[in-house]
């Protein structure tokens, strides 16, 4: 094998030994420039374009052979714009002679000045360089290696006879234009240059160009700055104390710019198929990541972990300096600190995160969570949030009190955004859990809340969904589906064991009604945006409340006062606006919002009531009635009336709206009813007392006419006897 290679370099020696005298003999007595339509012809011959060579082509021997070229430009290809497809201002190669006959190549810095080159493709998808390649195609060659140890170092040593003084661009504008897909990306004043090149020795990179890109729309600056150390017989390439540096602006950025430098070291192996990174930093204004990472296969199937951290940032200032406008938030000391860190894996269409930490002001969310399948995206998480107070970061309330809305998860979540990827939305197989420990959101406060979202062909399911609130607890089965023309929800959900009053003061701001509160309702409605839930509402539910009171509405005060008017009489003194009941109960329908029930019943000391009536969701109006039976003395603060209206039934009407609801107790029909009952019972009384009369006058006569009788009887049976006696 030895004896074939210096064979092989001898004929080598010698063939580079007879070119070095060609060119010699070329360089004293041949001019190029005598060339220069011929050159031009013999372009055009073998690519159809013409070659344009403006300036003059010069020829060195000694101490270098080089070559120098003025401006040339090539002609675009045939259907494309009417511009060169390139032009050079001037361009140099120099090779140092003497070294060539020790087979050594010593290059001096090749250059490239004033490039421009415009690349092209049509809507029908055939590019301005495509006759080129199909031209410069050539046979693949398979190519015996020198095997053996004696052939390596022969290698090695050619390679390391190989010495590039450097390569440089220096001003150049580099265009392309995609009609396809519709984009148009430019790099303008670009200078590159690589210092001394040498095989497995460190290359210097310095790199600076500004660009401009259509669709998206961004332009900017680019620096970079590296050594670059490639030894291709051991197929190991690595960059050292690389910098880059870049400052965007454009629509297509959150804020419209962005300011980034990236720094760090990274190693290729190709042999063994691996890559290090350590570390990597990215920094931006307010924030500063650290990423080191291992990949492995890089050549058959990418698989790559690390660690990434980020210093502790503030999140305010952070979004404030790329731009981005925060709403108010209801606490300004709110997204004061934030830090990340964690672990990650993956591959070309999956990553996985482990030992997460996000930290953002008090909270903590830690777990794990992946990610496959980029174009239908496969989620799959375990995580946990320790603690939140959501009405920090929602906007500070307003001084006008909203309508109310009923506060559970599902309802909650069902006002959401009125837009939704509907697409995406589709694509996505979610598999998660999700469990928080203590929560305050709309000023409801919550903890160990479990939620499990399953979604699969835009059908998402949250089952189980748990939490406990206020003594009590909530459990909920909630699902929403997107895979049809109109998307659907459905809710069945449970309170139980929950104090309604302090739930109520808390997220309304005033204790509605007290008690312990059961409640559960099963629901459906359609659509996206909240009008359009509550118009389309159905389902069924019932509720009760023990031991509590009704706040804002005082029953027997109302009662009290119309008796008071229609007896034309001052109204009582005001008491509590409560009223109490030791139970309060019913079941509800709704169909398209319109809430019924039909036995509505409370029960206290001093009432029992049924109701029945609706409750209209959709535009926010009641329309209820309460017929009150008073069980025991209806006195009021000063104890002063007592018990004219037990055991009477009296009608209680709610009317108005859910903002201003209106009460109204018709007194006045039941008085009336009273008091014709007191006539009729007048009345009877009198008709029975003088039918109880004419009969004792009946009787009376009938005994005065059985006692005359008697006594006529009685003279008779006397006179007879006279008559008979002897």
């Amino acid at each position: 094998m030895q004896r074939i290679l210096k064979i092989v370099l001898g004929l080598f020696g010698a063939l580079l030994l007879l070119l070095l005298v060609a060119a010699i003999g070329v360089t004293l007595f041949i001019d190029p420039n005598d060339y220069r339509d011929t050159i031009a012809s013999k372009v055009e011959a073998q690519t159809g374009r013409t070659l344009a060579i403006e300036g003059d082509i010069k020829l060195s021997l000694f101490p270098w052979l080089g070559l120098e070229l003025g401006a040339m430009e090539l002609g675009n290809a045939e259907g494309f714009a009417d511009q060169p497809f390139a032009r050079i201002g001037a361009a140099e190669a120099r090779v140092k002679l003497l070294p060539l006959l020790k087979l050594q190549t010593e290059i001096d810095t090749v250059l490239l000045r004033g490039l421009v080159l415009n690349l092209q493709r049509r809507a029908d998808g055939v590019s301005n360089w495509d006759d080129l390649a199909k031209g410069g195609e050539a046979p693949a060659v398979e190519v015996d290696q020198p095997q053996g140890e004696a052939g390596g170092e022969t290698l090695q040593q050619l390679l390391a006879a190989l010495a590039i003084g450097g390569i440089a661009l220096e001003e150049a504008n580099i265009e392309w234009r995609d009609e396809l897909l519709k984009q148009r990306f430019a790099l303008n004043n670009l200078n590159f240059r690589a210092g001394e090149i040498r095989i497995a020795a460190p290359i210097p990179l310095q790199l600076a160009t500004e660009f401009v890109s259509i669709a998206p729309e961004l332009s900017g600056s680019l620096q970079l700055a590296a050594e670059v150390t490639a030894d291709p017989l051991a197929q190991r390439y690595a960059a050292s104390g690389m910098t880059l540096r870049t400052a965007l602006s454009g629509a297509a950025l959150p804020g419209g710019k962005l300011e980034a430098e990236i720094g760090g070291n990274a190693t290729v192996d190709l042999a063994a198929q691996t890559l290090s990174v350590a570390p990597l930093n990215l920094a931006i204004p307010g924030l500063e990541l650290k990423v080191t990472m291992q990949g492995q296969q890089l050549l058959e199937q990418l698989r790559f972990s690390g660690e990434l951290a980020s210093s502790e940032f503030v999140p305010r200032q952070l979004l404030q300096g790329l731009g981005i406008e925060l709403p108010e938030m209801a606490d300004p000391a709110a997204l004061g600190k934030a830090r990340l860190v964690s672990r990650f894996s993956g591959g070309l269409d999956e990553v996985a995160l482990s030992g997460l930490s996000l930290q953002l002001d008090e909270s903590t969310l830690s777990g794990d969570a992946s990610l496959r399948n980029f174009a239908a995206p496969v989620i799959r998480y375990t995580l946990l949030l320790d603690t939140i107070d959501v009405d920090r970061y929602l906007p500070p309330p307003s001084e006008a009190p909203a309508a109310p809305v009923p506060a559970t998860p599902a309802t909650a979540g069902a006002v959401a955004a009125t837009e939704l990827p509907l697409e995406l939305l589709r694509a996505l197989n979610i598999d998660g859990t999700l469990r928080l420990g203590k929560v305050k959101a709309m000023n409801l406060r919550s903890d160990t809340i479990v939620t499990t979202l399953k979604a699969e062909k835009g059908r998402f399911r949250l089952h189980p969904l748990t939490a406990n609130l206020y003594q009590g607890s909530y459990s909920g089965n909630v699902a929403f589906d997107v895979s049809g023309k109109v998307a659907q929800l459905s809710m069945d959900e449970r309170l139980g064991g929950v104090e309604s009053g302090p739930l109520l003061k808390d997220f309304m701001g005033k204790e509605y009604v007290t008690g312990t509160a059961e409640l559960q309702a099963k629901l459906n409605a359609s659509g996206i945006e909240p009008q359009a839930i509550r118009s389309s509402l159905n389902g069924n539910g019932s509720f009760s409340f023990v031991k509590g009171a009704v706040k804002g509405f005082n029953l027997g005060q109302l009662i009290r006062n119309a008796e008071a008017l229609y007896n034309k009489q001052p109204p009582p003194k005001e008491a509590e606006k409560a009223t109490d009941f030791s139970e309060l109960r019913g079941s509800f329908t709704v169909k398209n919002g319109l809430v019924t029930t039909g036995d509505l019943s409370a029960r206290s000391p001093l009432f029992q009531v049924a109701g029945s009536g609706t409750v209209n969701l959709v535009s926010e109006r009641l329309d209820l009635r309460l017929d009150t039976t008073i069980v025991s003395d209806l006195r009021d603060a000063a104890g002063e009336r007592g018990g004219e209206l037990r055991g009477e039934k009296i009608p209680v009407t709610i009317g108005g709206s859910f903002s201003e609801p209106k009460f109204g107790v018709d007194l006045a029909s039941v008085l009336e009813a009273k008091a014709r009952a007191e006539i009729d019972k007048k009345r009877a009384e009198i008709e029975a007392d003088l039918e109880r009369r004419k009969r004792a006058a009946e009787l009376e006569a009938q005994k005065r006419l059985e006692d005359e009788k008697k006594k006529l009887e009685q003279q008779m049976q006397d006179k007879l006897k006279k008559m008979l006696k002897f």
